[in-house]
């Protein structure tokens, strides 16, 4: 009685096609294919469509099996990188977008890692809501990240001086995201080693 009854929501509400891959798609190794483009490392590839899936349940639906996916594509990262006893900041979202969310993507990824890795997202903020990268020109992304982020200085002092600093976002295409936060990072944490990453290029 009860697969019937699941069955006939299935057909009133059919699962959507990248909630299909992500559910079809097992943890494993291969999905994390490292490498580094104009300065910033990336875990994975876009061009695979679990990744893409992943990415995009996780980012808009919050699917829970898709932070799962990604978490062990960035942990098998980490693991090679020997990047445990790093800190991890988040790109962080506006306001308005957090709300419309109801999370940041990126710290539900690293925060769905096993073992736990430290994380901090009080420290970068975002001070600026910008429209999404992914949808503008080249030419127009390079600027709209102007003057977008700060650093919370009465948060800086969690940091030791010796830790190193991942800032991490959940997809790269010009990086110009990461490297306008890298830049702010940098006048705050000189002394500090700072790695951009994204779970995907």
């Amino acid at each position: 009685m009860v697969n019937r009854f699941v069955q006939f929501l299935a057909v009133l509400f059919p699962p959507r096609p990248d909630q299909v891959t992500v559910s079809n798609t097992h943890p494993c190794a291969a999905l994390c294919q490292p490498g580094c483009v104009d300065g910033v490392w990336y875990a994975a590839s876009y061009q695979d469509p679990r990744i893409k899936a992943a990415i995009l349940e996780n980012k808009f639906y919050r699917n829970a099996r898709a932070a799962q996916l990604l978490s062990y594509t960035l942990e098998s990262f980490i693991t090679q990188k020997n990047l445990s006893n790093a800190v991890f900041l988040p790109v962080p979202l506006s306001n308005k977008r957090f709300r419309a969310r109801g999370h940041n993507q990126t710290s539900t990824i690293l925060r769905s890692c096993q073992p736990k890795v430290f994380v901090i997202d009080s420290i970068l903020q975002r001070v600026r809501d910008t429209p999404p990268q992914m949808k503008r020109e080249r030419a127009k992304r390079l600027t709209n990240m102007t003057g977008a982020f700060a650093v919370n200085s009465t948060q800086a002092e969690i940091l030791s001086k010796t830790q190193t600093i991942v800032l991490v976002d959940d997809v790269v295409t010009t990086g110009t995201t990461l490297k306008e936060a890298v830049t702010i990072l940098k006048k705050h944490f000189p002394n500090h080693k700072i790695l951009c990453l994204a779970i995907a290029h």
